[in-house]
């Protein structure tokens, strides 16, 4: 007896072997920018697995993490509506599940026919009371449902009272974050006073967070502020040099100034700071998975600011292309858009540098992907037309 119990107990840990291994399989994947590849390590694990919930998750996750960014949106929106589906059905008691199915049914409510959208639009808000049921303190599924009554009309359950009702939650559950639940009640009035002052008494309360920071520098982007938004993140950046969401939006905001240098140095700092925390090896939870979602994203977003601070300086010219080309490594194939841009920006580096065949064959290249792409489509007439007048 003993030696079947030693083997079933080797067994059991020999499968949690594997499945670890499957796991990390995924996320190593997924960082390496192969997205198919990691799908397909979840598809082969959810036939040996008895976590299925989870790796219906994940599959849901890995369908819609890139969001707008990719041209089949819609479809991968089925597709993550199906995963996070069966997940609830496989964990029932599992709060985060319903909060992401609540977010499907909330974008197929954004693209249905005027007729269909009632009825997502209500599976939203059931599914998401579902989850609050389930975690009362589910902070991010109260801003949900604080968002639906503030948008939704009242034929389809939207209640503005309701929505401040989640807001008081939000701040007995949170109070700094119930400072921006408020915020958003003004926002809807167009209050940008309150919203602002908001956003200032949370900053006060917490001054050593850096999410109070982030909301007040984005209202005073929105609201043409933009130097303030710079000041603000500047000093915050100071007292905690690792805050690395807050050297990136700085860097979008020096970019827009065309304050290429301070832009170029804190898109650097927040690369080094992602690679970093990209290279250390996590464990294979759901919850390491966001976090390297988070960074994924993040080195994306400082990875294009980067090459696009070289296109349009004119400095730093190879370095340029060079995160370009580590970009182009980790986009979804399918961003067609993105690609497109990327290719445009390539192109004006290879202008800067005076390679014309080169700075072509990118344009070109940019149209294939988005053939919308306007930009692109000057850029090519422009250098159609010096090629022809030295012809003549």
């Amino acid at each position: 007896m003993r030696l079947r119990y030693l083997i079933l107990t080797l067994w059991i840990l020999l499968t949690m072997g594997n499945a670890d291994a499957s796991l990390r399989q995924v996320f190593d994947a997924f960082i390496a920018g192969e997205y198919e590849k990691a799908e397909a390590h979840l598809q082969t694990l959810l036939k040996t697995s008895s976590d299925k919930d989870q790796i219906h998750f994940l599959l849901g996750r890995l369908a819609i993490i890139w969001g707008n960014r990719v041209d089949d949106w819609d479809n991968r929106v089925d597709d993550a509506f199906d995963h996070f589906e069966k997940a609830t059905k496989f964990g029932p008691q599992n709060a985060n599940y319903y909060y992401w199915l609540a977010q499907m049914y909330g974008q197929k409510a954004i693209k249905a026919s005027i007729f269909r959208k009632p009825g997502h639009a209500r599976n939203a808000k059931r599914t998401i009371e579902k989850a609050i049921a389930l975690d009362p303190d589910y902070i991010e599924a109260q801003f949900f449902l604080m968002e639906y009554h503030l948008r939704a009309p009242g034929i389809i359950g939207g209640n503005k009272e309701e929505a401040q009702n989640q807001a008081d939650q939000i701040k007995r559950l949170d109070p700094i974050r119930g400072y921006l639940a408020q915020a958003g009640i003004y926002g809807k009035k167009d209050e940008l006073d309150k919203v602002e002052e908001e956003f200032r008494t949370a900053l006060e309360k917490a001054p050593s967070n850096h999410l109070p920071v982030l909301w007040l520098s984005g209202h005073l982007s929105r609201t043409e502020r933009r130097e303030e938004a710079v000041d603000l993140l500047e000093s915050y950046v100071q007292q905690h040099p690792f805050s690395c969401r807050a050297f990136s939006i700085l860097s979008t905001y020096l970019l827009d100034l065309k304050q290429f240098d301070r832009a170029y140095r804190a898109a650097e700092q927040c690369l080094q700071m992602t690679t970093d925390s990209l290279s250390v090896r996590r464990d294979t939870t759901i919850s390491s998975f966001e976090k390297i979602v988070i960074f994924q994203q993040r080195k994306l977003n400082v990875l294009y600011a980067l090459g696009r601070i070289s296109a349009e300086s004119g400095d730093r010219l190879d370095r340029g292309l060079e995160y370009f080309k580590a970009w182009l490594q980790i986009i979804p194939s399918d961003a067609k858009r993105s690609r497109g841009n990327a290719y445009y920006r390539i192109g004006q580096i290879y202008l800067h540098q005076n390679k014309i065949q080169e700075a072509r064959e990118a344009f070109q290249t940019a149209l294939k992907w988005r053939p919308k792409q306007e930009s692109a489509r000057k850029a090519l007439e422009k250098l159609d037309k010096e090629k022809n007048k030295l012809m003549e």
